[in-house]
């Protein structure tokens, strides 16, 4: 497929989410581009951002696949950490299913985290409680960093004590965030 035909059908299905009563920062996060892009592709009234559209569905959708990469980000994190974690919190929505393995293949108790926005997050209550943890938060994705900014803060705020980021993807080339290591598969790096 064309670029410019991909283009326009990310535009369609962006305008349909739309449509469905989603803000452009859940819009954002479905897809895993920037804030500016989604009213970039609803508007055209903008120039047009500099980002880059990230599909891994290949991956999400076959759970051989994805055990196969949460078991590379495993491996990472014990290359990179003198800690083992207690607990693998994972970002709604696309992190939960990263998180679930990685508790699993590490024998931890499992958490879940929801941004709600401008840094702040909500730690479920139907899940592990962070408080007084070393822990890992998963997401899949880096766009900006302010979803992973959010759960670290929110992390903290009840008490755990994050040791890692896990992504598969880091399109911002984020190295910390507030002092815990960002580490992920495959780091975007623009020339």
């Amino acid at each position: 497929m064309e670029e410019e035909e991909r283009l326009l059908e990310l535009a369609e299905r962006v305008r349909e989410l739309k449509l469905k009563g989603l803000s452009t920062e859940e819009i954002a996060g479905e897809f895993n581009i920037s804030h500016e892009t989604v009213i970039w592709l609803l508007t055209k009234e903008v120039s047009k951002p500099k980002d880059v559209l990230v599909e891994w569905n290949n991956i999400g959708k076959n759970p051989e696949r994805l055990e196969t990469i949460c078991k590379a980000l495993v491996d990472l994190m014990y290359e990179e950490l003198d800690k083992k974690p207690e607990l693998a919190v994972g970002i709604e929505t696309s992190g939960v299913p990263m998180a679930t393995l990685i508790s699993r293949q590490l024998g931890i108790p499992l958490g879940i985290i929801r941004p709600k926005g401008r840094g702040l997050s909500l730690i479920s209550r139907n899940f592990s409680s962070v408080r007084g943890k070393n822990l890992v938060i998963v997401d899949d994705v880096i766009t900006t960093g302010e979803t992973m900014k959010g759960a670290v803060s929110g992390v903290k705020k009840e008490g755990g004590n994050p040791i890692a980021c896990l992504v598969l993807i880091d399109k911002k080339g984020i190295e910390e965030i507030e002092g815990v290591p960002v580490l992920s598969l495959f780091r975007l790096i623009r020339l």
